[in-house]
């Protein structure tokens, strides 16, 4: 059977409405909301409390920093399952007056602004009945106070939300000017700009998208198009057609765990599903039923790939705060009786784009991870963190390690650098191996002298051996060296080096760099 997907015309930026709890996943640790509180994880931070915030703390900053600049700052672990359970009838109750919702994570919903605005008629209107809805709701940590935001685009109706506020149609990026650089920005990258003058978003966003992509990388891009009020990646919509669910079908079942073992298998189908179509997704519909037609239905939306395990865990978190609202009868019997415990689980893609990139398998060929190497990645990343895990992924740059971008196991391929022509990039071929820090050496002439590198890039007395450990070979051949300055504005990332190509009399050839008048390996050929 042939299906056909239909490609919306993306245009302009959506209208977006986001809802957004404060320092929500914070409270869910145990915090309280005037507290000098964050969450971390893996050594940063990942939520902070707006008396944190205040102080300084950033999310994403490492801990240890955050420690530094607020030395009364509680720390938390986050506790995920619980703040999904937690926030769960918040999402009911915005379910209720509005259709679409999609939880990017506890605390935050988003979902095209048109819907509900059309139907309680304006963007204002629409924005009061989403922030009465949250404040009548029943929570375990008390009554939710919401912020509404509504932009162009996802991540300027985010940071509307955050300060409560209507962004004007086609205004969303005269609204982020006068954000503070870090709101878009990492840290390390924020406290770069600022060494260049640049503290506003707008004063970022004005910038040469070429210049930011050659001097910051995919980092800087990235958040260049958020500046300029642009998701991070082009929007390319489609509509998901209904031959790309997936659903299994149960004999009764009274407990979540069933569902939440088969949530796997029906994941790596449907990843099947749209690897054979060259597609990905960026938001999954879980829904499940029972024998008398209740049920719950949910959109989770993930930055990159939603792996088999992130889905079970986004059933679980599902299914357990729904089992809360709506427990057995008094007198229940634990045998299931006719009509009641789930009977069907199932998976909806939307927001599909084109695979831009293949994840390899670690066995050979292109299609999905082994099970059992993906899991053994996925608790790598629960122990390390998210980041900590990542796979090599082609970029484009003039050094040999800027050509190479790591990206997290389970994210999409990040945007190309583009073609170059990247004046100064190291020749092809490329090396075959790239050592993880530079490796010292000593560069000798025949005098037994090591080699200098002028300012202009001369080499008075040329190479006659090198000495790579405890072993020495006679250089047979060597290129012109060429210097290289490299961030010039930098004060810490800064550098000044030249770089030389050499072969050795015992077969190898190496790239080396000279710098402060010593010799490293940058990389190695075969």
């Amino acid at each position: 059977m042939n299906t056909t997907i239909d490609i919306d015309d993306p245009g302009s930026p959506a209208r977006v409405l986001a809802a957004w709890a404060p320092a929500f996943t914070v409270l869910a640790a145990g915090a309280a909301l005037d507290e000098l509180a964050a969450t971390v994880a893996a050594g940063r931070v990942t939520a902070v409390t707006p008396a944190a915030a205040r102080a300084g703390v950033r999310v994403g900053m490492r801990a240890r920093d955050a420690h530094r600049i607020c030395p009364q700052l509680a720390a938390y672990r986050a506790d995920s399952e619980r703040a999904a359970r937690v926030f769960e009838p918040v999402v009911c109750a915005l379910e209720e007056v509005a259709a679409g919702v999609e939880v990017v994570r506890p605390g935050l919903c988003v979902l095209l602004a048109a819907g509900p605005v059309g139907y309680y008629g304006g963007e204002e209107q629409a924005a009061g009945v989403i922030r009465d809805a949250a404040a009548v709701v029943e929570c375990e940590l008390g009554p939710v106070a919401v912020g509404v935001g509504v932009a162009d685009g996802m991540a300027a109706a985010v940071l509307a939300a955050r300060t409560d506020t209507l962004v004007p149609p086609g205004g969303s990026r005269r609204f982020l000017a006068e954000f503070d650089i870090a709101a878009l920005a990492d840290a390390q990258l924020a406290q770069q700009l600022r060494r260049l003058g640049i503290r506003r978003v707008g004063q970022f966003a004005a910038l040469p998208a070429s210049s930011v992509a050659t001097r910051f990388g995919l980092v800087g891009l990235r958040a260049h198009r958020l500046a300029r009020g642009l998701d991070a990646r082009d929007p390319a919509p489609r509509r998901a057609p209904r031959e790309l669910s997936v659903v299994r079908e149960f004999e009764p079942v009274p407990t979540v765990e069933p569902l939440v073992f088969a949530a796997r298998g029906l994941a790596e189908q449907l990843h099947e599903k749209l690897a054979g179509l060259g597609l990905v997704c960026d938001r999954v519909e879980i829904e499940a039923l029972t024998g008398d037609g209740r049920g719950s239905a949910r959109w989770w939306r993930h930055e990159g790939r939603l792996s088999a395990r992130a889905v079970a865990e986004r059933v679980r978190w599902q299914l357990e705060a729904w089992a809360q609202r709506n427990p057995p009868p008094a007198g229940h019997d634990p045998h299931v009786e006719s009509g009641e415990g789930f009977v069907s689980l199932s998976l909806r893609p939307d927001g599909l784009r084109i695979a831009t990139g293949t994840q390899i398998d670690l066995l050979g060929g292109v299609a999905q991870l082994p099970e059992t190497a993906e899991a053994a990645i996925e608790r790598l990343q629960d122990l390390l963190g998210h980041t900590r895990v990542a796979r090599p992924v082609l970029s484009g740059g003039r050094g040999v390690g800027e050509q190479i971008a790591l990206v997290p196991f389970g994210d999409l391929d990040p945007e190309s650098r583009g073609t170059g022509p990247w004046p100064g990039r190291v020749p092809e071929p490329a090396p075959a191996m790239i050592p993880g820090r530079s490796t010292p050496v000593r560069l000798l002439d025949a005098a037994g002298n090591t080699v200098v590198v002028t300012a202009r890039g001369e080499m008075p007395d040329p190479p006659a051996v090198l000495e790579v450990g405890a072993v020495c070979a006679d250089v047979t051949g060597y290129s012109q060296p060429w210097p290289v300055h490299e961030r010039p504005w930098d004060e810490d990332g800064g550098r000044r080096y030249a770089r030389l190509q050499v072969t050795t009399a015992d077969g190898h050839a190496y790239l080396l760099a000279a710098e402060a008048g010593s010799w490293y390996v940058l990389a190695g050929y075969q």
